[in-house]
């Protein structure tokens, strides 16, 4: 059995569709989580909104959303294989990916100095969706972060950039998983 590199398996049209198809698969199977943990939080706390920082749900949410696209922009840049671009839209994605989690502890830090109980059912369940969503938000810099160091290292081709689609849709589910937590706990 050989090992195929990466350009060969670009060419192969029907395999790369598979990697597609395989990679959203795995993406439904993460969304799933954020669905469960928003059905709690509606079985626990009805129509309650919890004491967040409305401003902060929102900031961050324009920060994630500006960083998804950030992410997507390197992924059509490496379609017309503009190697600046691509650099340039995963820092950006990056640094906006930093800011979002930073703004999250900080909505934490506000929701404890508030002074309410920890064990309020409502937010036990924000810390825990919250808490999951910063997990995925880690995993994601890892992997822009990633996709970035090897850009610089060895580049991306028009052929052969599945690693840099796979990181860009990986992005895009932390950045929904976000907007759905935002509407969910903070507008809901």
């Amino acid at each position: 059995m050989s090992v195929k590199s990466p350009v060969a398996a670009q060419e192969n049209g029907l395999e790369i569709k598979h990697y597609r198809a395989g990679f959203s698969l795995f993406l439904i199977s993460q969304a799933v989580v954020f669905m469960v943990l928003i059905a709690v939080r509606y079985l626990i706390a009805g129509s309650k909104v919890g004491p967040y920082s409305q401003w902060l749900g929102a900031a961050v949410t324009v920060v994630m959303l500006w960083s998804a696209i950030q992410a997507k922009r390197a992924n059509l840049a490496a379609d017309k294989g503009d190697h600046e671009a691509i650099l340039k839209r995963l820092q950006g994605a990056f640094w906006l990916g930093v800011l979002a989690f930073l703004l999250v502890v900080l909505t934490w830090v506000g929701v404890r100095a508030g002074g309410y109980p920890i064990k309020l059912p409502s937010l036990e369940v924000f810390w825990v969706a919250t808490g999951f969503w910063l997990v995925y938000v880690l995993l994601g810099l890892f992997v822009l972060f990633a996709a970035r160091s090897r850009g610089i290292r060895v580049g991306y081709v028009p052929e052969s950039h599945w690693d840099l689609e796979a990181s860009s849709r990986f992005w895009s589910l932390v950045a929904l998983g976000w907007v759905a937590l935002w509407v969910a706990f903070f507008l809901i």
